[in-house]
């Protein structure tokens, strides 16, 4: 494997799994603060984190509902992957033709 290749896929993998981490660390913060703001718009009190924690753990779920949403969240990483797996080989063809690329193309 050439070294452009491989240093290609090292960045891919490594923007994958940061992005997993981040979807995975910020989801349950973002489901509370989406369930604080629907209580809000049905002219509700304002729950505090800790009763919306509460509100949400307590339910038929459990801790999983914290989660929910995260795997669409996830599966546009396919997407984004696609887009930058495009750019890198595009940049790498650049490089490789060098400064007289606009005459081969």
């Amino acid at each position: 494997m050439q070294h452009g290749t491989s240093k290609t896929v090292t960045n891919l993998a490594s923007g994958a799994v940061a992005a997993v981490c981040a979807t995975l660390l910020t989801q349950p913060t973002d489901m509370l603060r989406t369930h604080m703001q629907l209580g809000l718009g049905r002219g509700r009190a304002p729950l505090s984190v800790v009763d919306t924690w509460r509100a949400v753990v307590g339910g038929s779920m459990g801790h999983r509902a914290l989660l929910v949403g995260a795997l669409p969240r996830v599966n546009t990483l396919k997407f984004c992957g696609v887009q930058f797996l495009r750019l890198e080989v595009f940049l790498l063809y650049v490089i490789l033709i060098g400064p007289g690329w606009r005459r081969a193309v």
